[in-house]
This record gives C-alpha cells, sequence and structure tokens, in this order.
C-alpha cells in the first residue's frame, strides 16, 4: 500500500493536524502530526485523539483514543501512532468497500484558556470537562493493555489485561471475585463464560469511561444487557432497558420479554413487552 498524507486540518487557533497512512506486512497503520497554532500555550490538558475506521453507515469500528501531551505532541509510548489494524481484520469488515478504499475517522480535542472580560484567563474545563479527562484516562488504560493491569480476564479467544480497582468500582460481583481469590490466584487468568467478546469490550469501555457507542447499544444492546446484568451494572442496565424500550418491534418482541422474564429489574421492560404484544395482536 503506498504512503498517503491527508490535507491539513484546523482545530481553531490551537492546532493543526495531518494524517499520514503506512502499513507492513501485518497491519495498516494511522499516523497523526500535530503543529502548534497561535493558542497552543492555552491549552491545560493533553489533546484527546479519537480515531477508527467508519462504515457507509456512520459506525466506528477499531475505534481507540489517544492522549497527546501537548508540548511534545507524542502519545504515550505510540510516537503518534494512534491506530494499527490488522489488514485482514479489517477486509473482513464492513468498513472495508468492494472497490478497496475505507474511510478513516478522527478528531482532535483540546481543553483550553479563554480570556474574560477583564483580560484574564480561565479556565474553560467546566467540571464536565474534567470528567471528560478522567474518563479519558480511564479508557486509555483498557486500550493500551499496559503493564500495570494486575488481572488477565480470557473471554472466548480473546484476552483482556485489566485492573481489579477499576472494575471493582463498577461491579459488585468482580469486587466479590478478586476478593474470593488470593494474589497467588490473581496471577492466573479469569475465563469468563457464555459471553460475547466483543460485547464484553463494549462492557469494559463503558466500566473504565462511563460511555457506551450508540453503534453498540444498536447492535448488540441484548447482548450488553446480559452482561451487565450477570455482573449487576445496574446504570448500563437501564441504559439498555430504555434503549431495547425505545426500539422493540414485532420482531424482537418475544426475545425482549424472554429477557424481562430472566432478570428482576428489567420488569419493567417485560411489561412494555407484554403491552407492546397485545398492542400488536388487536391491531
Amino acid at each position: 500500500m503506498p504512503s498517503m498524507t491527508s490535507s491539513t486540518v484546523s482545530s481553531g487557533a490551537y492546532c493543526t493536524w495531518t494524517l499520514s497512512l503506512g502499513d507492513d506486512e501485518s497491519n495498516i497503520k494511522i499516523f497523526l502530526s500535530i503543529k502548534p497554532g497561535l493558542d497552543h500555550s492555552k491549552i491545560v490538558h493533553h489533546l484527546r485523539v479519537s480515531a477508527g475506521i467508519a462504515d457507509k453507515k456512520g459506525n466506528l469500528s477499531f475505534a481507540k483514543t489517544t492522549l497527546i501531551d501537548r508540548n511534545t505532541g507524542s502519545s504515550f509510548g505510540n510516537e503518534n501512532d494512534i491506530l494499527k489494524i490488522n489488514k485482514e481484520e479489517l477486509w473482513k469488515s464492513d468498513c472495508y468497500e468492494k472497490d478497496g478504499n475505507f474511510t478513516i475517522y478522527c478528531a482532535v480535542a483540546v481543553w483550553a484558556l479563554k480570556e474574560t472580560k477583564s483580560g484574564s484567563l480561565s479556565k474553560i474545563t467546566s467540571n464536565i470537562s474534567d470528567n471528560e479527562f478522567v474518563q479519558t484516562q480511564l479508557k486509555q488504560l483498557l486500550e493500551n493493555q499496559t503493564a500495570q493491569s494486575d488481572v488477565i480476564l480470557n473471554v472466548g479467544d480473546r484476552i483482556f489485561r485489566v485492573h481489579k480497582n477499576i472494575l471493582s468500582a463498577k461491579s459488585q460481583v468482580f469486587a466479590d471475585t478478586f476478593y474470593q481469590r488470593t494474589r497467588e490466584k490473581l496471577s492466573n487468568p479469569i475465563d469468563i463464560q457464555d459471553v460475547d467478546p466483543d460485547v464484553f469490550q463494549a462492557v469494559l469501555v463503558y466500566i473504565y469511561s462511563g460511555r457506551i457507542s450508540p453503534g453498540t447499544m444498536e447492535k448488540k444492546a441484548v447482548g450488553v444487557f446480559v452482561v451487565a446484568d450477570k455482573y449487576s451494572i445496574y446504570h448500563l442496565k437501564t441504559q439498555c432497558i430504555a434503549h431495547l424500550m425505545k426500539g422493540m418491534s414485532a420482531v424482537n418482541c418475544a426475545e425482549l420479554l424472554a429477557i424481562g422474564d430472566q432478570s428482576h429489574p428489567a420488569a419493567r421492560l417485560k411489561k412494555y413487552a407484554v403491552d407492546f404484544l397485545q398492542h400488536f395482536l388487536f391491531l
């Protein structure tokens, strides 16, 4: 594959950036080059770079979030290598078009200072922005699969290196699992049975970042709900129930009714499915 470089993109007066594309025998690599703008000094945190490959509907695959140091322009150990994708996985995905094209998505976000009416500088970062920054850092811990992880989870044919304190904070089931194991046993992988690896990864992303993408909810809400129920992640279960109720149809009503029977907290979903089915039968 020939190397390519994008046109220059501006993030206001804070910076400009370009993407370049390269590959090796097995992977396609996407690199980010950042140049400071006039207001670069007002950036108060690292730049957050979100990248992935988009399908025709705009859903992202191979998504990754990277934090870039505002002073050096280098990411944490990745040398601005913001995305690496296995070629075979890309070719098999919905993102790879018949003519050989694929669409790269990239967004660069900054946290910056702004001038007040008095001429002094104040932080534009509200509590929401600060929370978003922390969530981005936590998500990067998961994506980088660093040596700082202290638990290995085997899910199907996938291995996830995670952090027991983060999982324990969001799930009492995980907390109990880790508590029951000695330190020696925790050094051994834990097998997670009967869970789809892609669904489990989506749940992990939620545990670390507090977010779940609309595309994931659209395609995997039922699976995510089942895992969230299994590990008592209550807020995620609530989001799944709301999404499933909104998208209920004659096609999926029976499946959602079965889920409502299995889980007491999904009683609201069961009632909604029953009412929907009764209405559909009398049409």
